[in-house]
């Protein structure tokens, strides 16, 4: 007859048989490291790729709200994006290992980022759409350049900082097999769909996104862009 331990676990004998094997402290306590290792390598995958599939529905989302070529949708998009970079700072620092990307890479982002805030900071002007005219503002450096409307510069820089924050999520997690598979396939089939509905819409002679007649896009507009191009680009 086969023995068993208490707890469910056998050995084999000599003879080829499971014969017991009674549990030591030092065992329990192998099998209780291992359990909890095996939860917190659980937790830090959900942390790691939490970015990941945060920046997998901005693929998606950004080209079918309207391209985010609307100022509504693109204020959204410059928002959705800031707030992915703060998770994924928040990822890094909770995972405790530095970014899987190029040293150069993040030196090129941080100076082109800084030159952009300093010209949006140090501004001259700025536009006032009510009246058509732009406003003499204090400049902190004066005999340094500075950007032409402060209000532009600031939303642009907004969008564009938030741009930067997906290129390291997108740049650190693509150093892995398994979500470069995905984002291209992300990718693809979000192109295909918008190709899908840019070609419906022609066949039947659309006179709109949508086929909406309420929204601005003019006749250059394709799926979801209001200009082709666009469409084309993505």
């Amino acid at each position: 007859m086969l023995a068993e331990r208490p707890d469910g676990s056998r050995r084999w004998g000599a003879d080829g048989n499971v014969v017991a094997r009674p549990a030591t402290p030092e065992s329990e306590r192998k099998r209780r490291s291992r359990a909890h290792r095996s939860r917190g390598n659980g937790l830090q995958v959900l942390v790691e790729d939490l970015p990941g599939w945060c920046l997998v529905i901005l693929i998606v989302a950004a080209p079918w709200a309207y391209g985010t070529t609307f100022p509504e949708t693109k204020e959204w998009l410059a928002k959705a994006l800031c707030w992915l970079g703060g998770l994924f700072a928040i990822s890094v620092l909770m995972r405790g290992r530095w970014l899987r990307i190029s040293w150069v890479s993040v030196g090129l982002s941080l100076l082109i980022l800084a030159y952009g805030w300093w010209m949006t900071w140090n501004a001259k002007l700025i536009y006032d759409a009510a009246v058509y005219y732009f406003h003499p503002v204090s400049q902190p450096v004066p005999s340094w350049p500075g950007s032409v409307d402060q209000n532009t510069s600031w939303n642009q820089m907004v969008l564009i900082s938030g741009l930067f924050c997906a290129f390291c999520v997108a740049s650190d997690l693509s150093t892995r097999d398994r979500w470069r598979r995905r984002f291209w396939w992300v990718l693809s089939l979000t192109g295909l769909s918008i190709v899908i509905l840019g070609l419906m819409q022609r066949f039947s002679d659309a006179s709109g996104i949508f086929w909406r007649t309420d929204l601005d896009c003019g006749k250059t507009f394709f799926a979801t862009y209001r200009y082709h191009a666009n469409a084309g680009s993505f």
